[in-house]
């Protein structure tokens, strides 16, 4: 073990980072929401847009305020989790039972690498599955 760095260790031992574990709560946490499990408080509205799924839409960014603010508004929950719930293939969003969800979810998440920002090492992006699913590598055609 001792060997193997930050990434490897992750993989061997069937972990995720505290990142990818952060954004899997998130995802979790929007089926909740759609499915009235939890309340709404942020009143993210969900709609079907037919082809695409079950798509969330969340507030478009303020143009008049500093890159600073702009991008805390980025890290909110009412923009991250809409942005984290887009990035799932639409029968996973279809779907309504929890614990089937999950394994829905966990499916997805291990097709996308695992390397979180790490002092030493070099990612090739930021790990979100946000920035993941943007890089276009990983579409899979099942989810078209």
């Amino acid at each position: 073990m001792r060997d193997l760095n930050y990434w490897d260790r992750l993989k061997h031992l069937k972990l995720m980072s505290i990142q990818r574990r952060h954004e899997r709560y998130v995802m979790i946490y929007m089926f909740k929401i759609r499915n009235e499990l939890v309340p709404n408080d942020m009143k993210i509205a969900f709609r079907d847009t037919g082809r695409r799924g079950i798509w969330a839409d969340y507030p478009s960014r303020p143009t008049d305020v500093p890159d600073k603010m702009k991008s805390l508004y980025d890290k909110t929950f009412a923009v991250r989790g809409p942005r984290l719930w887009n990035c799932l293939p639409v029968h996973t969003r279809k779907l309504t039972e929890l614990e089937v969800f999950k394994v829905s979810l966990g499916q997805f998440l291990d097709k996308f690498p695992d390397e979180p920002p790490t002092p030493g090492y070099v990612s090739a992006c930021n790990n979100s599955i946000v920035e993941w699913s943007k890089s276009g590598r990983w579409r899979f055609d099942s989810d078209i």
